[in-house]
């Protein structure tokens, strides 16, 4: 089975509203490689940023359940239009929904660019389009903060976290490709900002070191650290 990244532009249709409102089927328009998306096939919805840059990203999972064919727009999505499409008669498929993502749970397009693993993804090298196909490696990728962001911590992430911090102790901390804290954001699936900042939290507890975590997530009982989400 393949995967997709379907995208859609927030400043000429609600994206978010219609996610909300659909019972867990939706409609999507197939500009390109309609021959090759096939049932069973997973789809992430890629928010664009319109006018908000920091709120590009995935905001939804799902699976194809059909193969794409001429058919009309979703009923549903007619008032979410902001500009009214021309032609109702196009390339579509249907998608069901397997989850949409809270405020904390989407992926952002900032954090992808800042992972190896995902910089070459097509929709971040070309943006201009609907449909773009995901390589096998992106897609584990994918899979992985897709589970994980948003989620609290486990003791063992925490633990490799604390292992990390120990080791780069009195070395500035860096999230960039290749760097310790990537290798182990993709190690344990989460985004390399998220280790990132539990680093920074962790440094805020140590008696070692005068400097401050995050003011949002400033944690002074280590038992706290495990339920930090990032």
């Amino acid at each position: 089975m393949k995967t997709w990244i379907f995208q859609g532009n927030p400043g000429v249709f609600d994206i978010d509203s219609y996610l909300a409102a659909t019972a867990g089927l939706i409609t999507w328009r197939v500009a390109r490689y309609a021959e090759e998306i096939e049932p069973g096939d997973t789809v992430y919805i890629w928010r664009s940023q319109g006018d908000q840059p920091s709120m590009a990203g995935i905001v939804a999972e799902g699976t194809v359940v059909e193969p794409p064919r001429v058919q009309p727009d979703d009923p549903i999505s007619a008032e979410f239009w902001k500009e009214a499409p021309g032609q109702d008669e196009l390339m579509r498929v249907r998608v069901r929904l397997n989850r949409i993502a809270g405020k904390r749970e989407m992926l952002k397009r900032e954090w992808m660019k800042q992972d190896s693993a995902l910089a070459g993804l097509l929709i971040l090298r070309q943006a201009a389009g609907t449909n773009f196909p995901v390589a096998a490696q992106a897609a584990q990728r994918l899979g992985q903060l897709w589970r994980k962001t948003g989620t609290d911590w486990e003791r063992d992430e925490v633990i490799a976290a604390l292992n990390l911090y120990e080791q780069l102790l009195d070395t500035p901390n860096s999230k960039v490709a290749g760097s310790e804290v990537e290798r182990l954001a993709q190690l344990i699936g989460r985004a390399p900002k998220g280790v990132y900042n539990k680093l920074t939290d962790l440094r805020s507890i140590d008696p070692r070191d005068s400097r401050t975590g995050f003011q949002g997530n400033r944690c002074l009982d280590p038992t706290c650290l495990g339920g930090l989400t990032s």
